[in-house]
């Protein structure tokens, strides 16, 4: 279990729920499942039912008869997995409670798969090449370009290194950059690069040796000195 929760699920991933087994030892076969996906909703407003249990509601967001239920989130959110099934032919019953969640998972950028990766650096150009206004009127409101970004990072009226604000404002570039990639393509988390694992293998020549400085990622550093 990861944080108390039964499954983790991300947004816009298609997502298969399947029975394997009902109990140690015994495997779940041919059975005729009944499958509801819920979203849980803290306060209740304009759910479908209540769940006494910790105070939420819930939304009906998916369900399915047979062995499985298939099921892609577009949001961030908490979830309740239910099925009921009976064995085909047999006198034994099963039913069980999950409680998942829908969340964006960040993940060491050299441990992406090759569409995943495409994805991101796909969309990393788009924020490159378009305009504030080009980006907004294709992607909507949350876009924000990497020269508005790098405009505010770099402001002359105010310096976001060397102190305690480093902490807290370059998330905040971080969270806009990942919001403004995910209005192009909402699927994407932002990964992170563990750069120890190059230091480790690479020392002082990560810029020349590592993956990431190749075509397959960011492409080549012209460095000379310390001028990249």
């Amino acid at each position: 279990q990861v944080y108390e929760l039964d499954f983790v699920i991300e947004p816009h991933r298609e997502t298969s729920f399947r029975v394997e087994r009902v109990a140690a030892n015994k495997t779940w076969t041919e059975p005729d499942v009944q499958w509801s996906l819920w979203r849980l909703v803290r306060g209740g407003a304009g759910a479908d039912d209540d769940d006494a249990a910790g105070g939420a509601s819930r939304v009906l967001l998916a369900t399915a008869t047979g062995a499985s239920l298939a099921h892609t989130c577009t949001e961030v959110a908490s979830l309740e997995l239910q099925w009921r099934g009976a064995r085909a032919g047999a006198n034994a019953s099963a039913a069980a409670t999950r409680r998942g969640a829908c969340r964006y998972v960040r993940r060491e950028i050299r441990s992406l798969t090759a569409g995943d990766r495409r994805k991101y650096l796909a969309a990393l150009r788009v924020a490159h090449e378009l305009s504030d206004a080009e980006g907004q009127a294709k992607y909507g409101a949350r876009f924000v370009s990497a020269q508005y970004l790098a405009a505010l990072h770099n402001a002359q009226s105010w310096c976001y290194h060397f102190g305690c604000v480093f902490f807290t404002s370059h998330p905040a570039f971080q969270l806009a950059l990942e919001r403004s990639l995910q209005a192009v393509e909402p699927s994407i988390a932002t990964p992170y690069w563990d750069f120890l694992l190059d230091s480790a293998s690479y020392g002082g020549d990560v810029l020349r040796e590592s993956v990431l400085f190749t075509d397959e990622y960011f492409g080549p550093v012209p460095a000379v000195g310390n001028n990249h």
